[in-house]
């Protein structure tokens, strides 16, 4: 045998390597016992300092091997200094290559998130499709509320948001795409919008408690004290779980609302109605439960009626009309009808065809298509947010004469309002 080895040099060489490697790897640490395997990222301004947020997961052992999440954060001038400290105080390099989310609170994105994610790509080794989400409450708290609704019901906020983007509008909001944003002429783009409510009929009941200290405290004690056994100042400590505060459970809301930032600053949030506007206008084949309010004809009265949206199209033919820029929008769809609330009188044709669209209910969906498309340009025009990329439309087809026609404005971001809109609806009845 260990003349064949001699032989075959390259058994040698394979023997000798695991005769080397061998006692290194049975040594080595685990991995979770040198870097913190971070799931999600909160990020809050907090006056003149930075608060993150980081959840984690923490390996425990007990009968049968499962992990828990746990959420760990710290304070200081800028987001870096703040994640040097939370690794000071664990004495744990931060791992974010498995990190999903990054949550920023309402006061981290009035300035330029651009920076903040510049830093996140340059330092660390985060990816680029990390999903992107604005809370109206403090990150650490949203990061508490999702770790109990993965720890108790395996629910994940960001595979919620990608099951969300499939029915809503465009696609998942991540760092990539808003820091592509920075460099392009219109400057425009979103992230997810993601509440905290105290209604119970607006969400997920999570049991979390707003501001209450969490039952599974790990190395934090207080926003002054250092983890781990550590000290640290008002700029540098660490906790675990909640602050101190109110006792009050929290239901996280997630209505496929969207916040809009422009020149990576936060300007509005557009609704569950804009929303519904603005997915007419998107090139993705999603579907969508669409509702007709207080319709009456000889079968109807004020009634509610649910339809099933299919093979929805949209397409948009950018001109120039008299030196004016003029948008076409056509937009087509099939349709069934799903339910019926409120009162109605059947008749006995109706009774036989309750799917059937009338043709004075057609008419009243086309309108009520183009009212909410129509509503949703304006607000974006109102807010200078072109997320639904007219600007891009008018550089690829008229790229000279849009240069042009920019400049002759006052404010060039302010160009949708200039706008001459043309919106066709086409709808067919899906029996």
């Amino acid at each position: 045998m260990l003349r064949k080895l001699i032989k075959n040099k390259i058994y040698l060489v394979i023997l000798i390597a695991v005769c080397l490697l061998f006692p290194s790897a049975i040594g080595k640490a685990s991995i979770s016992n040198t870097n913190l395997l971070v799931v999600a990222m909160g990020i809050d301004k907090v006056e003149e300092e930075y608060e993150t947020s980081l959840m984690v997961i923490v390996p425990k052992q007990s009968g049968s091997f499962n992990q828990s999440l746990e959420v760990i954060s710290a304070k200081g001038e800028t987001v870096r200094q703040s994640l040097n400290q939370l690794s000071l105080h664990t004495g744990k390099q931060i791992g974010l290559g498995h990190c999903g989310m990054i949550i920023f609170n309402d006061e981290a994105i009035k300035e330029d998130v651009v920076m903040v994610l510049d830093y996140l790509v340059r330092d660390t080794q985060i990816d680029n499709s990390c999903v992107l989400v604005n809370t109206n409450t403090s990150s650490k708290d949203l990061l508490e509320a999702n770790k109990k609704l993965q720890n108790q019901y395996g629910v994940d906020t960001a595979k919620i948001l990608g099951v969300l983007s499939n029915y809503v509008f465009l696609e998942q909001a991540n760092i990539e795409e808003v820091i592509n944003s920075k460099l392009s002429n219109n400057n425009v783009s979103f992230m997810s919008y993601i509440t905290l409510s105290d209604s119970p009929d607006e969400g997920l009941d999570t049991g979390a408690q707003s501001g209450g200290q969490s039952q599974e405290s790990s190395s934090g004690s207080g926003d002054t004290g250092g983890g781990s056994g550590s000290s640290g100042g008002d700029s540098g400590g660490s906790s675990s779980g909640g602050s101190s505060g109110g006792q009050e459970k929290k239901v996280v809301s997630n209505l496929g609302e969207i916040s809009l930032l422009l020149d990576g600053k936060k300007v509005a949030v557009a609704d569950e109605e804009i929303m519904k506007g603005l997915y007419w206008l998107s090139s993705k084949p999603s579907k969508l439960e669409f509702m007709l309010s207080d319709f009456n004809d000889d079968d109807y009265k004020n009634a509610e009626l649910s339809f099933l949206v299919k093979d929805k199209k949209q397409s948009k033919n950018y001109q120039f009309i008299d030196g004016k820029p003029k948008v076409t929008i056509d937009v087509s769809a099939t349709l069934k009808l799903t339910e019926i609330v409120e009162k109605y009188e059947p008749n006995d044709l109706f009774v036989s065809y309750q799917d059937y669209i009338s043709d004075t209910m057609m008419g009243a969906i086309k309108q009520e298509i183009k009212d909410k498309i129509n509503n949703s340009i304006d607000f974006l025009a109102d807010n200078k947010t072109d997320i639904i990329s007219i600007y891009r439309g008018f550089e690829k087809y008229h790229y000279y004469k849009w240069q042009e026609y920019i400049d002759t404005l006052e404010d060039k971001k302010d160009f949708l309002k200039t706008i001459d809109f043309e919106i066709n609806v086409d709808i067919k009845s899906r029996q």
